[in-house]
Parts: C-alpha cells; structure tokens; sequence
C-alpha cells in the first residue's frame, strides 16, 4: 500500500513538472552559477531619468519572472557623468557578479575624457537591450525652415551663423551636433544647456535656431505646434513620427546616431556569471513586457546583442567616441 501511495504521488509530480513554466531556469542554462546574496543594478543617475526607468523596468520583469533566486534591487549613484557609478561598479565591485550597470553613452565617453578611473575594459558586457534612436532636429514655430533641405541650405550658405542648443559638451548631443557637421558639411554654433528642459525652454522662447529633442519627450510640443520636426536622426523612420523623414534618407548616411541601452558587469566574474546574466536579460527582452512595457512605451528600437556581439560593438563604439570627442576638442 505505502509503495503504491509512493508511485502515485511520484506520478503526480511528474505530472506537475510537465506543464511549460513561464520562463526557463537560467542557472540549469548556463552551468549552475545562481546570485547566493542580493543582486545590485547601479544606476549613474539620479532618480525618474531614462537609465532609471531602464533598470527599474528590468528589475521588475526579471523579479515578476522568478529569473533570480535573490531580490534585485536598483541603486543610483549620481556625479561626475556617469564617473561615480562607474568607478564603484568597475572598480570597488571587481570581480562581483551580483552588480551590474546600465551601458549608455557616458560608459564610453567619461573615461575617454579622463573622468574615470575605469573605462569598458574593466568591465563584462552583458547584453544590449535596445537602440534609442528617438532623437530629432527641431526649430521653433516660428522658424523660417520648415524642411530639413531648407535648414541645411541655409547653414552651408552661413556657417556658424545658426545656433543649436543642446545638453553640455561631450553629451549625446552635442555628439549629434558633431555627426550632423560631419556629415552635411555644414556649421553650426552649439550652445550648451544644463539640461534637457533647459534646452527646451529656449526653443520655446526663440533664443536659439534649433534643438536636439528625445520625440517621447518632445512630440506633445510638436502635435501642439510649438516646435517643428525637421529629421530624425535614426536608420529608418520612427513609428512616433512615421511623416518625419530622416537625415538618410535625405542623403546624408553619415547622419545617424544610435544610442545603446544595455548591461555590464564588474570584470573578473565566471563566464557561468555572465552567461547567466545574458540568458536572464535574453529572457527579460523577449518577453512582451519588455517590448511593449519598456521599448514601445519609450520610443526605443529593438536590438537585442549578447555578451560576444555586445563586446565587440563597445570596443568599436568606444574608438568612434573617441574620434568625436578629439574633434569636440574634449580629448587629445
């Protein structure tokens, strides 16, 4: 009778075993390697911004999925671009793999200017996790360019008579600015503002000729017609603004500047650790929370890369940084 009990209920378990959980075990995947404490993704700003949503957003769809066995929890550590997040995942975290840290523009560009102690080297790239490419030349309502061919003809005819405000100097976008040089021939006189808003408001108010503008942030003034978008600069039209053109397809090819979103980890983890990272993030991007929830509600272009293929695009990314930032006269 015990024997039989004990057959049914291996029975039943089995059973109980065969429906398809909702997500794969990363730890069976990956050669066994699990988080045993807390896992920490720091964030190298402040609160609300894009790299907080960013990691938020993982953090919540990795935990609602059961993919760490741990909590994971979010901290920002703003200051110096990007240099005191950096430095303490890279440097004070060595060889930790319960720590990650979000991959943007300033993971290349503030060691490159010597704001760092740590540069991508030191660290293991996870996955890349998006492209943002929602960014946009706009000019205010009152501009005399309601095309982009208008705005370029008049700036080659008047070099550096028109100013383009953006964030400070060795931001995404006065990046932008240097791309946009370079690849119309064209220039501009670039003025740099404390932030976002900032930039904005000058627009708004006519102190400057044209911005650069994230669209999931400025497309309100655009639909209330208080600033106009000229291009985009992104690959391929933007589903936002499906009637803006871009500068590509204008002919200028060089006009095109993606921003990667993505993880990294403290150098000198197992290669289980990373392998294990790279499934969990596999795992977050294909899911429809991901690309719904996160990539289509912040206007950010699929693109998913692993731990080989993202390596491989931070070293190429980091040597075009670097040409930008020489020309910017940030670096020599």
């Amino acid at each position: 009778m015990f024997l039989c009990l004990v057959l049914v209920m291996v029975a039943l378990a089995g059973c109980g075993n065969s429906a398809a959980p909702a997500a794969s075990d990363p730890a069976k995947e990956t050669g066994g390697w699990v988080p045993t404490k807390n896992v920490t993704i720091v964030v190298q700003a402040g609160a609300g911004g894009g790299s907080d949503i960013f990691a938020r957003k993982f953090a919540e769809i990795a935990t609602a999925k059961g993919l760490s066995p741990k909590p994971i929890v979010v901290e920002n550590r703003p200051g110096g671009g990007g240099a005191v997040a950096y430095n303490y995942v890279g440097k004070q975290q060595h060889g930790d793999p319960h720590y990650l840290t979000i991959v943007v523009t300033p993971f290349l560009t503030t060691p490159l200017q010597g704001m760092a102690e740590v540069d991508y080297t030191k660290f293991e790239a996870i996955a890349r996790m998006g492209v943002d490419n929602s960014n946009g030349l706009l000019v205010p309502a009152k501009s005399q360019f309601n095309t982009i061919e208008e705005f370029i003809d008049y700036a080659k005819a008047n070099p550096l008579k028109l100013n383009l405000g953006g964030g400070n100097i060795g931001s995404a976008d006065s990046i932008m600015t240097q791309v946009l040089e370079e690849g119309t021939g064209i220039k501009l006189n670039y003025v740099a503002f404390g932030g976002g808003g900032e930039t904005v408001t000058a627009a708004l108010g006519g102190h400057v000729d044209a911005i650069w503008g994230n669209l999931a942030e400025t497309k309100d003034y655009v639909d209330n017609g208080d600033l106009k978008l000229l291009a985009t600069i992104s690959s391929e039209r933007l589903s936002l603004t499906p009637d803006t053109p871009t500068f590509i397809e204008k002919g200028y090819p060089e006009v095109d500047y993606p921003m990667f979103r993505g993880f990294a980890a403290p150098g000198g983890i197992p290669e289980e650790a990373i392998a294990y990272w790279e499934d969990v993030c596999k795992q977050v991007y294909d899911s429809p929370e991901w690309q719904e929830g996160y990539l289509k509600a912040n206007v950010i272009s699929p693109g998913f890369m692993g731990h080989a293929e993202f390596s491989q695009e931070l070293e190429e990314q980091n040597e075009f940084h670097a040409k930008v930032l020489k020309a910017l006269g940030l670096i020599k």
